[in-house]
């Protein structure tokens, strides 16, 4: 199959030959392995100490000996949104 593409210098579109992406996925039995993060709060903590607590717990899931371990996360996402949200309320600790 070709598709067009632009050529930076001619702005013509020029054909591009497209190839299958070969991805190394092998399909398998799946088997449960358990919780992957589990974590408890009290109405003591802090948001930035559920933030941590939670993030430490992220972190150690990946570290090695565990379920996920030599895979990545990223966690600039987490780390940009942390500060921002209101533990208690995502959590449901205010008072009734």
């Amino acid at each position: 199959m070709l598709s067009a593409c632009c050529n930076e210098r001619s702005q013509r579109p020029t054909a591009v030959r497209q190839r299958r992406i070969a991805r190394n996925f092998k399909p398998g039995r799946y088997s449960w392995r358990g919780k992957v993060l589990e974590v408890w709060f009290t109405r003591d903590d802090s948001s930035t100490d559920i933030a941590a607590e939670i993030r430490k717990g992220i972190v150690e899931t990946y570290s090695m000996g565990n379920v996920f371990y030599r895979r990545h996360i990223d966690l600039e996402a987490f780390d940009s949104l942390a500060p921002h949200l209101n533990g208690y309320n995502l959590l449901g600790l205010q008072d009734g």
